[in-house]
């Protein structure tokens, strides 16, 4: 499958938005492109398995937990948040795929 040049161009401005600058010399194909939407289907994953997480503060027990329970509750519902925690380590961990299919032309 052959990328058309608005879809290369919009691959790309993913990318560079990610890697920064470097992803401009990469090659923009159907392999590129395949690796991306599973790096951003991590993201997301692992951005919905957040909203379940307490946040930080003072000892974490029952208590704490139960006051949390709302706002862990709303963000569940929401999942409309990405965590740049995800997108920094799941982006780390599919740079080197993302750059070979890049190089298969």
């Amino acid at each position: 499958m052959e990328l058309t040049e608005g879809e290369k161009k919009d691959l790309r401005t993913i990318l560079v938005s990610i890697y920064g600058q470097e992803a401009n010399g990469w090659n923009m194909n159907a392999g590129t492109l395949a690796a991306t939407a599973e790096m951003l289907s991590s993201i997301k994953n692992c951005s919905q398995a957040m909203d379940y997480v307490p946040r930080p503060g003072g000892v974490i027990d029952k208590d704490y937990f139960r006051r949390q329970l709302r706002d862990m509750a709303r963000r569940a519902a929401n999942h409309d948040q990405i965590y740049q925690i995800c997108r920094n380590v799941r982006a780390a961990q599919w740079r080197t795929t993302i750059i070979l299919h890049s190089e298969k032309f």
